[in-house]
């Protein structure tokens, strides 16, 4: 009997250590964040990280690590996302834990931009914005109602490019802002250069400030408070300069809106239809703040990723003059070189679509997901995804560089090639479609994206139906090639290079006989 009593004292003992071991490795394993390079104490990976293009230092951590990177800046969990199947599993099918933003201490607080929608945290004031943009971006009547709007712009572009093609980036700025500045406010390109030059001011020093490292006082908060003398602090000496005129960008065109209405000259626009529908003109300065940087998202980001992309699409056709000569002839077969193409004809130009398609891919407008439009998520609670762990707090960033270079997908990825979808099959093409990452995920999506899209494709399809497109010469006659190169900020904005662009047929001349000397110069 003594002896049973010790058998079983044993075999509960073994138990109990057996139940501790699993526990142990349930938990472990519950703790086993995603692989990652290895950092310093205190600092984490910030040394590792480069001041600029950090997007190539992190798709080459994904081809050593894996889908999911894990790497820290003093202290602050990061997760950089590689793959649109991760992306999408964690961002779009886990949305309600990953819609929160980080907070940007640079941007909201120093900047002031805190009313803005995409920088605003997961809670109400971002739902109400949201469902705003969504009621005048998304609707089919209201994309619709902005054909007119569109073909205006459009045969504006044309004809500018016509008469001076050597300023083709302010002309492809103007019309990616006109187009913006007409759906948030309602106001026209002589409200716009009444103050284009605080606007560009301010943006370039928006959007320039956008790198991780650049970024530093978001995760050392304390630096706001250095003299602006002191390294690394040198943020501080324009920053309330910034922070007063990126006011002012919200506050001018808004006032303006509310100064129409009540004259009762105005036209319909994103800003006087919330005034009108939401508020019946009475608000709170709270309501107006979130009316304000509703609105603000429509104008500064939809502007920024237009030119962003159309300048893009130019530089590809300046290198690649043969899939210029490809997507004009099949847009003169259904055009008859008579006529610009209308979005109705975009089914039937399929390598159009293609090129497209490869524009989005070769440079993804926002290679980290970190814009105005698209930033980084903030997972809200603890999450375990394919047996890793992931902790709360952790600022996740989509990595839509590696999505757009990966070899599984896009064979030779570096290559601008639209033929590539012509050798895939439907599903292959629907699964490769950039579009499905470079717009964002999940619920932080962009409320724009098909709007954007169709306002990119009907300005590169106009230019390609009126102009040709090709390198510029030198003094000598030689042909001056261009560099692709590209600013690394908030965006991948291309950097300026020289072509040379001139009327293909009649129709351009045709376009510029048509419109008032007074809407060609606006």
């Amino acid at each position: 009997m003594y002896l049973n009593q010790l058998d079983v004292l044993a075999m509960l003992l073994a138990a109990v250590v057996c139940l501790i071991c699993v526990l142990q490795h349930r938990y472990s394993k519950r703790r086993l964040l995603p692989p990652g390079p290895r950092g310093l104490p205190l600092v984490g990976n910030i040394l590792q990280i480069p001041l600029e293009n950090q997007f190539k230092t992190f798709t080459e951590w994904g081809k050593t690590y894996g889908d999911l990177v894990y790497a820290s800046l003093f202290q602050q969990p990061l997760i950089i996302v590689n793959s649109v199947r991760a992306a999408q599993h964690l961002m779009e099918k886990r949305g309600a834990i990953y819609s929160d933003r980080p907070r940007f201490v640079l941007l909201d607080d120093i900047f002031g931009l805190r009313p803005v929608t995409s920088l605003l945290p997961f809670g109400d004031a971002w739902r109400q914005q949201r469902r705003w943009l969504q009621d005048v971006l998304q609707t089919h009547n209201t994309i619709h109602g902005y054909r007119s709007l569109q073909r205006s712009g459009v045969t504006k572009l044309v004809a500018r490019l016509t008469t001076s093609p050597e300023l083709f980036f302010t002309h492809i700025g103007g019309y990616a802002t006109d187009f913006s500045l007409k759906v948030a406010y309602g106001l026209d390109e002589l409200f716009a250069e009444a103050f284009i030059g605080l606007a560009k001011e301010c943006m370039e020093a928006i959007f320039q400030s956008g790198s991780l490292v650049a970024t530093l006082v978001d995760f050392l908060p304390f630096l706001r408070y250095m003299p602006s003398w002191m390294p690394g602090s040198g943020f501080n000496r324009h920053a309330s300069n910034i922070r007063l005129k990126a006011r002012q960008l919200m506050n001018l065109p808004f006032n303006t809106v509310r100064g129409n209405m009540n004259s009762g000259t105005y036209e319909r626009s994103f800003t006087s239809t919330v005034i009108e529908d939401r508020f019946k003109g009475q608000m709170t300065a709270q309501e107006e703040d979130n009316v304000k940087g509703a609105a603000w998202t429509i104008w500064i980001a939809g502007a920024e990723t237009s030119s962003l992309v159309l300048l893009t699409f130019i530089l590809a056709m300046v290198l690649h003059p043969e899939v210029l000569v490809k997507a004009q002839k099949e847009i003169d077969s259904i055009t008859g070189g008579e006529r610009l193409p209308e979005l109705e004809d975009r089914e039937n130009m399929p390598y159009l679509q293609h090129v497209i398609m490869e524009v989005y891919r070769w440079n993804p407008p926002f290679p980290l997901g970190k814009s105005l439009i698209c930033i980084s998520h903030r997972l809200m609670q603890d999450d375990i995804y394919e047996d890793y762990f992931i902790p709360e707090g952790s600022t996740v960033i989509p990595n839509t560089w590696a999505m757009s270079r990966d070899p599984s997908v896009y064979y030779d990825p570096d290559v601008f090639r639209p033929e590539r979808y012509e050798e895939m099959d439907a599903d292959a093409v629907k699964a490769a479609d950039p579009r499905r990452y470079v717009f964002g995920f999940g619920r932080r999506i962009c409320s724009g994206k098909t709007l954007a899209d169709a306002n990119f494709w009907l300005g590169a399809a106009s230019i390609l139906a009126t102009m040709d497109i090709g390198k510029a010469m030198d003094a000598n006659g030689n042909e001056i090639e261009p560099a692709v190169s590209f600013i690394s900020a908030f965006t991948s904005f291309p950097r300026p290079f020289v072509c040379s662009i001139r009327p293909r047929s009649m129709l351009a001349a045709r376009i510029v006989a048509e419109l008032d000397a007074s809407e060609l110069h606006a």
